[in-house]
């Protein structure tokens, strides 16, 4: 008769009598002895395992400590990026149970896993010592049990001044993603802490400043937010490349929240890694644009060569007078390079506050495109700009129902709406055009205008709805031609199309719901 073996149903309960430090000293206990009563639970479902069990033991700890489970394949992406990476001791900051650490011995292979660990040149982060410990013994169960005492765990708070990184050391982390809500005395100043108020940029920071190389992935939120522009000048130290992921339709962080306490269970994240390699005489970071991908091209996607393929050639330095990163296609950076060229002025210098019948309403949602419309819309989330005159409003309009505002959008944030700030900042070329110019925009202009009721679109949004328009994509790239042919590009419209798909290696033209 076959024994019994431990259950999750078991666990649930060890969690809830015992705690989680107790029921995972006693798993990991037997699964050095090799007991069989626990033959069923796998190294690999150790994580899994651990995070529910902080979800039943303690959710609100769960919630604060910003912890996200990074999937095996976007670990495995990371570990190969690191390999060839300087630094003689291996790093995981914020190690967990260990998935990053973990890809990473299984990409070099048991034999050169087995001398790193030997040496004493891997080291293991985290302030939580159940998931050190959980860490610890996954190595040890896959490597050898003799090696158990050679990996260094070092269990403590990351960002206190009395915690290092060993000297020549590369790191990979998935850093927490949580507010610091107050500074500890033993952490370093930093002006990176006092203007982001993240842990993931505080540890970004002092990974970048201990470490020789390092592979990171975090929100991808300090490539363009103002609070971090600090962590933006640090960066300006190394080099670089930094690939980002939108999280719609396609999500990075595939999955469920554990423990979470709220409505959407699904992790939302928008994330970016960063890859450090401190390439000699070089400074600035390459990056790729927001990379949106259908769910079904997620194996493709993650392939370190394919997602190379999509990062631009020019190295990018913050500087007061810009003080964002551009996440660009590749193909349209020679573009942009025009564009930033050819501009005269901002569209705040086109507009007036006193209302008057030049208006445009622009709304704040832009998903898959912009769109301004004469036709005052029916919707929650608008902007409405009142054009200075009829050649400002005829330019304005043919501007934002170009690809132009959308693609700054998506460079320099792509999140959910479009920021008031970010629309009157963006730059334009209005003072370039001549006369003929603008009498070709007016008879466009008026053509688009003629047809807004006849691609009205609506969605519902927060139980109310919302009403835009779907201009079809020819109308888009008449708007494009005009635009690419002010500022003395050679490019034709379809350059743009990637730039709308809601598929990465497919583009459908970008006919998509906004």
């Amino acid at each position: 008769m076959a024994c019994s073996r431990y259950s999750i149903d078991e666990y649930k309960v060890d969690v809830k009598k015992y705690g989680l430090e107790l029921t995972w000293r006693k798993i990991l206990e037997a699964k050095l002895k090799d007991d069989p009563y626990y033959s069923e639970i796998g190294i690999k479902d150790f994580g899994n395992l651990y995070e529910a069990g902080l979800a039943e033991a303690d959710k609100e700890k769960k919630k604060e400590s910003g912890k996200y489970y990074t999937p095996s394949d976007v670990s495995g992406v990371m570990a190969r990026w690191l390999r060839p990476l300087s630094g003689e001791n291996v790093v995981d900051v914020g190690c967990g149970t260990g998935n990053l650490v973990l890809s990473y011995l299984e990409l070099i292979g048991k034999d050169d896993a087995r001398k790193l660990i030997k040496k004493g040149n891997l080291y293991l982060y985290d302030l939580d010592a159940t998931a050190l410990d959980i860490c610890k013994h996954s190595i040890a169960l896959l490597y050898g049990k003799d090696l158990l005492e050679s990996i260094k765990v070092v269990e403590g708070d990351f960002l206190s001044s009395n915690l290092s990184l060993p000297n020549d050391c590369k790191v990979i982390s998935n850093p927490p993603y949580a507010k610091i809500a107050s500074k500890s005395d033993s952490w370093a100043e930093s002006a990176v802490i006092d203007d982001s108020k993240e842990l993931y940029a505080a540890f970004f920071e002092k990974i970048l400043k201990q470490s020789k190389s390092s592979v990171i992935i975090s929100p991808y939120s300090f490539c363009g937010a103002s609070k971090f522009y600090s962590l933006r000048k640090v960066l300006n130290q190394h080099s670089g490349f930094i690939v980002s992921f939108d999280n719609v339709p396609g999500n990075i962080f595939r999955g469920k929240k554990h423990g979470i306490f709220n409505s959407n269970h699904a992790n939302s994240v928008r994330a970016s890694i960063t890859v450090t390699n401190n390439e000699t005489n070089r400074s600035g970071y390459r990056l790729s644009p927001l990379l949106r991908f259908n769910s079904s091209e997620r194996e493709r996607l993650l392939d370190n060569e394919t997602l190379e393929r999509f990062i631009g050639a020019n190295y990018q330095v913050v500087t007061d007078g810009d003080k964002e990163y551009k996440k660009c296609q590749s193909q349209l950076e020679q573009v942009l390079e025009k564009w930033e060229n050819a501009k005269t002025e901002k569209i705040a210098d086109l507009i007036q506050s006193k209302p008057n019948q030049f208006a445009l309403h622009v709304p704040t949602t832009c998903r898959y495109y912009c769109v301004a419309s004469k036709r005052c819309l029916s919707r929650t989330g608008k902007h409405v700009l009142f054009a200075k005159n009829q050649d400002c409003f005829d330019y304005l309009y043919a501007f934002i129902n170009s690809s132009f505002l959308y693609w700054r959008w998506r460079m320099l944030d792509g999140g959910i709406n479009l920021t008031w700030k970010l629309l009157l900042s963006t730059p334009t070329f209005f003072k370039s055009i001549g006369d003929k110019e603008k009498r070709a925009i007016h008879e466009l202009v008026e053509k688009a205008i003629e047809s807004e009721s006849d691609h009205l679109a609506y969605k519902m949004n927060a139980g109310a709805l919302q009403e835009n328009i779907k201009f079809p994509k020819h109308i888009r790239d008449e708007f494009n031609r005009e635009m690419l042919e002010y500022i003395g590009a050679k490019e034709k419209p379809p350059i743009f199309n990637p730039l709308h798909s809601n598929r990465l290696f497919e583009s459908n033209g970008g006919q998509n719901e906004s």
